[in-house]
């Protein structure tokens, strides 16, 4: 089986998936838009891969979409504070990515290092909002003085 079609596949399996979450409308139809997103990436190298433009082009504006979904749905409602909630909730899947290794030796390589992945954004959004001279305090949601 070429790249390409196995790119357009996983492509296919992550928009299907991403629609059923948001038709079910349920606590985690937000994440049918980070779905549309990663189904967004793979359909853009498989079109580039063959100079299909109008595809790629058409794809350019899904991942727009796509990206504007993720804000409103998951960003948004996560408040003012928003960039350090997102640091808990990404540290938290890493830890959940990083536990199945754990258990599933044949996923182990996979896991560790979407656990790395994952772990090192969150490092990256709390140095990035990082106000001087302060620290997140996670069990109140706010910043404070460092000591």
């Amino acid at each position: 089986m070429s790249a390409i079609i196995l790119i357009e596949i996983g492509a296919a399996l992550a928009g299907m998936t991403g629609a059923i979450l948001l038709a079910l409308n349920g606590p985690r139809a937000g994440w049918g838009f980070v779905l549309y997103l990663t189904s967004n990436a793979a359909w853009l190298a498989a079109s580039w891969m063959q100079g299909q433009w109008p595809l790629f082009t058409q794809q350019i504006v899904f991942s727009a979409v796509s990206l504007l979904g993720i804000w409103v749905w998951l960003v948004k409602p996560l408040g003012e504070n928003w960039p350090m909630v997102l640091c808990v909730h990404l540290h938290c899947l890493a830890d959940d990515v990083g536990e199945i290794g754990l258990h599933h030796p044949k996923l182990a390589r996979i896991s560790l290092a979407l656990y790395g992945a994952l772990d090192g954004l969150a490092l990256r959004i709390y140095h990035r909002f990082k106000p001087a001279g302060q620290k997140w305090n996670p069990v109140d949601g706010r910043w404070e003085q460092e000591a």
